[in-house]
């Protein structure tokens, strides 16, 4: 007699097969039922008994049944897994209580002529003969059902009104708040505008004094074939020849700096002093590009490119 090795089904493929098959219907009588997982142990013990009446091929079409005792088996007491039952009283309860309690069917007892009930409101299984069967009706799925009912939240819309209501009222509050601060801020704004204007008109109006030239001032160039619609102002000094007390270009009416901030003000000088070289004798004349020039020849190189 030899005995297999552990954890090796495979030497022993037959009976791993049938426990295969027992599990398989197990597993679907409990998903039908609904029945917990702590009542595995029915479920399985009432798959063999159904297996055990199911006929076979192996053994000529007969049942494990037939082949064992001799004889056919019985098909009448079969009833549905997990189903309503109502296990009726014995006769020593009053005349006016209850004649039966709410059960759930769970399986056939071994050696005994009854069947296997579960006691939803003592917690216990019972074995009784006299039982009226409701195979239609699940009791542990009808649970699930209202659980999940229960579970699904409610909507209040008062308490979704008052809310709205309250985020209101701030949002008001807030843009009440911040329309007062930004009014006051450009008030400030538009009076230290006024005085930065007035300071740099009187400064320009100074430096334009001492270093005003005589002779007579002309567009450069290279805007002499470009045709553009000048202010009313610019016509009048291309046209008319320059007074005394008067500026050819006045560059500060059109443009100012003031509103630049400090960022944007680095970014202008670093775009303004360091240009990219457009061809290789502008490039030689730096050191980073010699640099940049000298990497990319080796990367080409080792990468035999």
């Amino acid at each position: 007699m030899e005995t297999t090795c552990t954890y090796t089904p495979q030497q022993n493929g037959v009976v791993e097969r049938k426990h295969r098959y027992i599990l398989e219907v197990a597993r679907a009588l409990r998903f039908h039922s609904g029945l917990p997982i702590e009542f595995w142990g029915e479920c399985v013990l009432t798959a063999v008994h159904i297996i055990n009446r199911l006929p076979s091929k192996v053994i000529g079409n007969k049942t494990p049944y037939e082949k064992l005792m001799g004889k056919k088996p019985n098909y009448e007491h079969l009833r549905v897994f997990g189903c309503l039952v109502y296990v009726l009283k014995n006769k020593k309860e009053g005349k006016f209580d209850e004649k039966g309690r709410a059960c759930v069917f769970m399986g056939y007892p071994s050696g005994q002529k009854g069947y296997k009930v579960y006691d939803t409101e003592k917690k216990e299984i019972q074995i009784s003969r006299d039982v009226i069967f409701c195979e239609d009706e699940f009791p542990f799925k009808a649970e699930k059902t209202i659980m999940l009912k229960q579970v699904t939240p409610p909507v209040f819309e008062e308490t979704e009104d008052i809310m709205t209501r309250e985020v209101k009222c701030l949002v008001e509050q807030d843009v009440e708040e911040t329309r007062g601060e930004s009014a006051h801020e450009e008030n400030h704004d538009v009076e230290l505008l006024q005085e930065r204007n007035t300071v740099s008109g009187s400064v320009e109006n100074e430096h334009n004094k001492e270093s005003r030239s005589r002779r007579m001032r002309h567009p450069p160039r290279h805007l002499e074939e470009y045709e553009v619609d000048l202010p009313p102002s610019i016509t009048r000094f291309q046209s008319d020849p320059p007074s005394g007390n008067s500026v050819v270009y006045p560059v500060s009416s059109y443009l100012s700096y003031d509103k630049f901030s400090h960022s944007h003000k680095a970014l202008l000088a670093a775009i303004s002093l360091h240009r990219e070289p457009k061809n290789f004798s502008q490039e030689v004349k730096h050191e980073c590009w010699r640099e940049a020039m000298k990497k990319e020849i080796e990367a080409l190189e080792k990468n035999e490119t």
